[in-house]
């Protein structure tokens, strides 16, 4: 994985650099019970990054607030790591280093320096959504 020497500087860099969105006609398609559709970035910018974004929505009866979106930054191997993802609140996701759960809210997954070094499956610290701000 090529992912351990990105900090959070460089995340930030990833998340704010300036992007254009490439195939705004892409359609959803429907796959294993939830609806997704899938977008392809760039970096405006002479960085030369690309990126995938996605929304997908669970279809499942009594599923409607299981939902994921997110960014995903595809290095030059060709790996892809998710930068940033915002869940429904179907499920209490715990922060295992912080030995915390965010419970049933919706909630952001942000890659950090931290986690990545950890190589935790999920790699992502994550917030509730109440009074959270970005700067």
């Amino acid at each position: 994985m090529a992912f351990e020497s990105l900090t959070d500087n460089k995340i930030a860099d990833l998340l704010n650099c300036p992007k254009r969105l490439n195939n705004p006609q892409a359609r959803s398609k429907n796959k294993d019970g939830h609806e997704q559709v899938n977008y392809k970035v760039t970096a405006t910018d002479d960085s030369g990054h690309i990126f995938e974004v996605y929304k997908r929505q669970n279809l499942r009866e009594g599923m409607e607030d299981d939902f994921s979106c997110g960014i995903s930054w595809v290095s030059p191997s060709g790996e892809v790591l998710t930068l940033k993802r915002y869940n429904g609140p179907s499920h209490d996701h715990p922060n295992h280093l912080e030995k915390t759960r965010v419970g049933y809210n919706c909630h952001i997954h942000l890659a950090t320096e931290k986690y990545i070094k950890t190589n935790k499956k999920t790699g992502r610290f994550c917030r509730g959504n109440k009074k959270i701000q970005y700067t």
